[in-house]
């Protein structure tokens, strides 16, 4: 950190969560070994941190009539879509396969149209059971694609992914299944009490989960783009222009 002169984040919300972590906190979890030292994290704010920092957000136009994007990915605009971001985390276990295949089908019993997507240096770890009659689109390109499928979408599920943030600054609800690898926190834990647009669910509990309890899920978020995602977007996800803000910030050591 003495090294470093300056820090970029996206959010000050992570810095709050961190910074406040403390040794017995750690050791409940069974933690130690994933700490510096095992004495916990060491994060705080500091004059050197620079916050409503991203540059995965940029050219992301969200005045851009929906009609672009469904030209763009050749999609019904009368459809119903919950984006899928596909787990990382693979298994050969059958419990996990057949999980992920009861979420899919539990998302189309209940009106949606699924896109299910992947980045290429992870389509090996796709299902083909997990595919088949969905919409399926495998890429990493820029502008961030997630962002603008976001934009068509009224849902996004994903597994223990830091795919919050984007779903908050595209105002879409979303759920996210825990995998069964072990984390200090859940991703974005910060936005934790904001159950009304995010719904963490423990491995354990969706890993067998019922239809009956999955709506209730669903049932309990918020509709998209609500006033309450938007207040929550401009407290944690005030970003725009990132690469701008970036040079013009180092144009003023000239």
């Amino acid at each position: 950190e003495p090294l470093i002169d300056y820090f970029f984040f996206e959010s000050k919300g992570v810095i709050d969560l961190y910074e406040n972590v403390n040794l017995d906190e750690v050791k409940e979890r069974n933690l130690l070994d994933f700490t510096y030292e095992k004495k916990g994290y060491n994060v705080y704010h500091s004059e050197k941190n620079i916050y409503n920092i991203n540059t995965k957000f940029d050219n992301i136009d969200l005045s851009l009539e929906k009609d672009y994007y469904y030209k763009k990915f050749n999609l019904d605009k009368e459809k119903k879509y919950c984006l899928f971001l596909y787990t990382k985390f693979s298994s050969d276990k059958d419990n996990v396969i057949n999980g992920i295949k009861n979420i899919i089908d539990y998302l189309k019993k209940l009106g949606y149209t699924l896109i299910i997507k992947i980045r290429p240096k992870s389509k090996n770890l796709v299902h083909k059971e997990h595919i088949s009659d969905n919409i399926f689109i495998c890429s990493d390109t820029y502008p961030n694609e997630t962002l603008q499928l976001l934009q068509i979408s009224d849902l996004c599920v994903f597994f223990s992914s830091s795919a919050q943030a984007e779903c908050l600054y595209s105002g879409v609800p979303a759920i996210s299944f825990q995998t069964s690898y072990q984390h200090l926190f859940k991703e974005l834990e910060y936005l934790k009490e904001y159950k009304k647009i995010f719904k963490f669910v423990d491995f354990d509990d969706w890993i067998n989960i019922s239809f009956n309890n999955f709506k209730k899920i669903i049932d309990s978020l918020e509709i998209k783009n609500s006033n309450y995602i938007k207040n929550l977007k401009n407290k944690y996800v005030d970003v725009n222009n990132s690469s701008d803000k970036i040079l013009n910030f180092f144009e003023t050591f000239k």
